[in-house]
């Protein structure tokens, strides 16, 4: 079985500085060799719970925020 390497990480930048959160963004070269920029939220905690209830079939509840409707 042939494996691959990690994701590197190329560099960052955070272009956003909070008093609870930061927002970085990151240029990262993937396993699959592609170099792509993804958008990190860093903060001091937070959990997600991810319902499974059988595979193939993940539960998803609607829940309203502010800060995502226009």
């Amino acid at each position: 079985m042939q494996t691959r390497p990690p994701a590197r990480l190329l560099s960052r930048a955070v272009i956003r500085q909070g008093r609870i959160f930061r927002i970085e963004v990151d240029t990262v070269t993937l396993p699959t060799g592609h170099t792509v920029e993804m958008e990190v939220i860093r903060h001091p905690g937070s959990v997600v719970l991810l319902p499974v209830p059988s595979p193939g079939q993940v539960i998803l509840i609607r829940q309203y925020r502010y800060t995502i409707v226009r």
